[in-house]
């Protein structure tokens, strides 16, 4: 093919190898010959390569919508859960707390200034700047622990779930339920109207809880020191009513079908009454939130208790000696 494709076409000439002549052609032969014996005879060092400080797996998980997961798939896994939850149209984080939302009557001083323990303001201080660590809160910013209620919900362990949610502590917040709608209604007993008495009342009862026709974001934030507006709910009362009817209502046995409710004003209910309303809801709402707070350690930490655990509770306690008096230390 050569000869045929190149011009002028080259020309084939025997030349006669190891004939020890000094002709350019004898001795290009001779050169060629001696590099290919010189090459059988290199021995040469490899240079050596240096050891892998890596394994590859022996299988990797493939998404046809995110290729190979190089992260763990149980991370994989939590990540896309968190973002379909974030992504759903139900989902409503309300980071925000927009105050102009909430009551604004002025709160009282007493249950932290002049309460013989602190906790609850304690809690009141981590909640509001988002410091308690519940699970999804480790887990965001540490990843330690996964973000899923240790009790058994399946839902993410926020502070709403907590406080608001979570059938662990389902008593606890219907034992103070109870007491929130007594103390609302000797409060009012006498003062007001019995139809405006029986809003409030159902307002207590929906205060702990997660209602849309109570709280302006739809979630309920008695843990964070906010309350709805009780001046909203005495002079628009409907709203209330649509969402919490009375039992007459649901049955239709009522006496009064057909007869409209009266709407009251603002100046149907004093303002110093609706102030007073205000600190009983809130100080029920601050000792709620400690008590389910104080709960909620208790039960985590018996879930990871390890077997030497009654053995530090005991050295703890006696840490914490001197705060009795002399005559009463022998106890511990």
């Amino acid at each position: 093919m050569l000869l045929q494709t190149l011009s002028p076409s080259p020309s084939i000439s025997w030349t006669a190898a190891h004939t020890g002549g000094q002709t350019s052609q004898c001795l290009a032969n001779d050169y060629v010959d001696h590099m290919a014996s010189a090459a059988q005879r290199s021995c040469g060092l490899i240079a050596p390569a240096p050891l892998a400080t890596f394994t590859m797996d022996d299988y990797a998980f493939f998404s046809s919508h995110f290729g190979f997961l190089e992260c763990s798939l149980s991370r994989f896994v939590v990540s896309r859960l968190e973002s379909a939850y974030a992504s759903s149209d139900s989902f409503r984080p309300a980071r925000a707390l927009p105050l102009a939302l909430y009551d604004s009557h002025s709160l009282p001083d007493f249950p932290y200034t002049r309460a013989s323990s602190s906790f609850s303001a304690v809690v009141q201080l981590y909640a509001r700047s988002s410091q308690l660590d519940t699970a999804q809160v480790r887990h965001h910013r540490f990843r330690d622990t996964p973000p899923w209620c240790q009790f058994g919900c399946d839902a993410f362990e926020s502070m709403n779930h907590i406080f608001a949610l979570c059938p662990a502590f389902m008593a606890i917040r219907r034992a103070h339920n109870v007491g929130l709608c007594d103390e609302t209604s000797s409060l009012l007993e006498g003062k007001t109207t019995d139809h405006i008495r029986e809003v409030f009342g159902r307002a207590a009862q929906r205060l702990f809880s997660d209602d849309a026709g109570l709280w302006p974001q739809y979630r309920t934030c008695f843990y964070v020191d906010a309350l709805p507006p009780l001046a909203d709910i005495a002079a628009d009362i409907g709203p209330i009513v649509g969402v919490l009817p009375p039992q007459s209502d649901i049955s239709g046995t009522s006496d009064n079908v057909g007869v409209s409710s009266p709407r009251p004003s603002r100046t149907t209910i004093d303002a110093r009454l609706l102030s007073r309303l205000a600190q009983v809801w809130h100080v029920r709402s601050i000792r709620l939130a400690g008590h389910i707070w104080g709960e909620y350690k208790r039960r985590v930490c018996a879930l990871h208790a390890g077997p030497t655990s009654s053995g530090s509770s005991v050295s703890s306690i006696a840490t914490y000696s001197y705060l009795l008096p002399e005559s009463l230390r022998f106890l511990l």
